[in-house]
């Protein structure tokens, strides 16, 4: 769970109004005075309201009601009914959990002095604040306080730190942040997971839009900034709950326009319905022996050797930090265009290195082998210098101007560490990959694929509650039972190519309805697209062959060579000449943004291949088995070409041929097909 990056959950409040406000005719008090009074009357629990609040919501009974007259709660707090139905042990958690006390009792305002605008809320006789109110007229709001809530406790605190900056601290107490518009703009908070919003946005506008990216924002696995539920499964059960943002708001008029401003940005704010859509496996194909490579399961590299970081040429990196200019102009009535790259090859002087914060360097390596989950990794505070200082070889490169490596000013000198940092996070990268390849290849197996590999996972489709009439038609589709395996299906888009090992292979296709796996994306479908009409157009390649192909799924399922954030391509390709087999993983990928091909583990997967596979077969007793891999550039020639270049200039087709990408753009669709079937 610690891969996910889960911050401590914070509610917050959010109102229009601090103090009473004569303009507002539906707002008879404060927005913000009404939570606080809420939270005083939670603390007193003035004849066991609470419990009996807690039953009636755990049962379904809470009065609130959707359009259809079902209870909004009847389905909702799974993991709670899971653990108890007792509504006074949970009242009894809520208080020890969130407000930092036994049994309650009467709301404390503390005064923060020395924090303009503070306000700690906490339980009489606790020592934590549980909440803060972050308002620009502290004073006036007291007087509020005083007016509505006479017998809340207002004192000065002259110890408390400053509690708004430490709520991003891990070891903050504060779970509610409540206040106005104060704390919207230039504000933001990994921990933000409810929203309380009281008349905010009731016209569309940018701050509705600020509001919501403070909890849309989470870290996420590995640090991708993205939800369990947009990456490949498997994620540890309810991982879902705690990433999920919830917001509410006191007029159910507002929540409309709110839920109509998510429709329309393309977020579904009633959820979805998940409905289970069954693969059909081609056991016939299955049954030609196809070989495939596979680690046994027994054997994770993570838990299995522990290394200790070293100076290894191997694991050589390059970072390019240069400058890059693009012009485009017109002349003689016809467009050009001109690049520039600023910035050689560079390596920075021993003589800088006393600029260098080495002990900063070596926490950041440190923090990123945790990121990473290189777990059984040792890097010592040795190891950064000994890195830059390696001379033969040299063990990294810096592609960036000169200036980078001379700072004159103090925001300079910030930036080369920045990029040291980079090479350095980049190497320990490079040589555990290293390392976990090489281990990987020593223990993997080609053997025939088998009925239960983890590649054949059935589809769970999700289709939005908002759409009703799309629900029935997918149902009705996957109920039915036939034609979905058969012929495309516009409510479930897909391609159908009956060389696939199992049918359906669903498509991304501007649809509302999603699923997982994942289906395929754009340049992923052309792929399939253009070996279907292959297939049709060129018998005469084809002769005497057989082709087959799987898509590969990504990390926990497919298969990839090495473990954790390692490559899986997207597809495996066979092509069989009689007892012979070609086995070809095939990258269908944009490259605009890749590293150079001649240091891009994807592009040269197919080195890897041919030096490994002679000890693997042996190990597998695999006979008449090539390998192969190939990448399919989504980016075009003429873009690709203007980025990739040596002292020869820009690449031509044939060198990117050679490096094993071809190019889906490349005049006949067909042309780059043929050349992986004939190899």
């Amino acid at each position: 769970m610690l891969r996910y990056h889960l911050a401590d959950p914070l509610w917050i409040f959010v109102g229009s109004t601090v103090n009473k406000s004569k303009d507002n005719k539906q707002a008879k008090e404060s927005d913000v005075l009404t939570v606080v009074k809420f939270l005083d009357a939670f603390l007193q629990n003035k004849r066991g309201w609470v419990q009996k609040a807690i039953k009636q919501i755990l049962e379904g009974k809470s009065g609130i009601e959707d359009d259809g007259g079902n209870d909004v709660f009847a389905s909702r707090f799974k993991h709670i009914k899971g653990w108890t139905k007792d509504a006074e042990m949970i009242h009894r958690d809520m208080l020890k959990r969130v407000f930092h006390s036994e049994s309650g009792g009467r709301l404390h305002v503390g005064d923060i002095k020395g924090m303009a605008g503070e306000l700690g809320l906490k339980v009489g006789g606790a020592e934590d604040y549980f909440g803060l109110v972050y308002i620009g007229d502290t004073a006036s709001f007291k007087n509020l306080i005083g007016e509505h809530c006479p017998d809340v406790e207002i004192e000065e605190d002259q110890l408390a730190e400053g509690l708004f900056e430490n709520i991003k601290r891990v070891d903050s107490p504060i779970n509610m942040l409540i206040g106005a518009k104060k704390f919207m703009q230039g504000w933001d908070s990994w921990r933000v997971t409810n929203m309380g919003l009281l008349n905010i946005g009731r016209s569309e506008g940018t701050e509705i839009i600020q509001l919501f990216g403070r909890g849309v924002r989470l870290k996420g696995l590995n640090r991708s900034l993205k939800r369990s539920s947009a990456l490949p499964p498997p994620h540890p059960e309810g991982i879902d709950l705690l990433e999920r943002l919830n917001i509410f708001a006191v007029r159910a008029n507002y929540m409309t326009q709110f839920r109509d401003y998510l429709e329309r940005e393309g977020v579904e704010p009633f959820g979805d319905v998940e409905l289970n859509l069954r693969i059909k496996r081609n056991d016939e194909f299955l049954n030609k022996g196809l070989i495939a490579p596979r680690l046994p399961t027994e054997s994770k590299f993570a838990s299995r050797e522990r290394m200790m970081l070293e100076c290894d040429e191997a694991a050589k990196v390059v970072l390019d930090v240069s400058v890059k200019v693009e012009r485009i102009g017109s002349a003689a009535g016809a467009f050009q265009t001109s690049s520039y790259v600023g910035g050689i090859e560079r390596w920075l002087p021993t003589g800088q290195f006393g600029l260098l914060d080495w002990g900063r360097l070596y926490l950041e390596m440190l923090q990123f082998k945790e990121e990473r989950g290189f777990h059984n990794l040792v890097i010592r505070p040795e190891h950064p210098r000994r890195i830059l200082e390696a001379t033969d070889p040299k063990l990294y490169s810096l592609i960036c101007d000169e200036g980078l490596l001379k700072p004159r000013r103090a925001e300079e000198v910030a930036q080369l560490q920045a990029a040291v940092a980079g090479v350095l996070k980049k190497y320990v990268e490079s040589f555990y990959r290293k390392r976990q390849q090489s281990w990987d290849s020593s223990r993997t197996v080609y053997a025939p694929l088998k009925k239960d590999d983890e590649n054949f996972q059935d589809y769970v489709v999700k289709v939005p509650r908002s759409s009703p009439d799309l629900i029935k038609a997918v149902k009705e589709i996957i109920d039915e039972g036939k034609r979905i395996y058969k012929e495309l299906c516009a409510e479930l888009p897909g391609v159908y190519f009956d060389r696939h090992l199992y049918q359906p292979l669903l498509i991304q296709k501007r649809s509302r309805v999603k699923c997982a796996p994942p289906a395929l994306n754009e340049s992923e479908g052309r792929f399939v697209n253009d070996l279907l009409e292959f297939c049709r157009s060129k018998p005469e390649v084809l002769k005497d062959k057989e082709l087959f192909l799987l898509r590969n799924l990504s990390r926990g399922k497919g298969i990839g060579f090495f473990e954790d954030s390692g490559f899986y391509p997207d597809f495996i390709f066979w092509i069989m000449e009689g007892k012979k087999q070609r086995l070809v993983f095939i990258e269908p990928h944009g490259m605009l943004n890749e590293d150079h091909p001649s240091i891009n583990p994807k592009v040269n997967l197919h080195k890897k291949l041919k030096a490994q596979a002679e000890d693997a077969l042996r190990r597998s007793k695999a006979k008449d088995l090539d390998l192969d891999s190939f990448v399919i550039s989504a980016t075009p020639y003429d873009d690709l070409r203007k980025r990739i270049c040596d002292d020869a200039g820009p690449w031509t087709k044939e060198r990117f041929a050679d490096a094993h990408i071809l190019f889906f753009d490349d005049g006949d669709r067909r042309t780059y097909l043929e050349q992986i079937v004939t190899g």
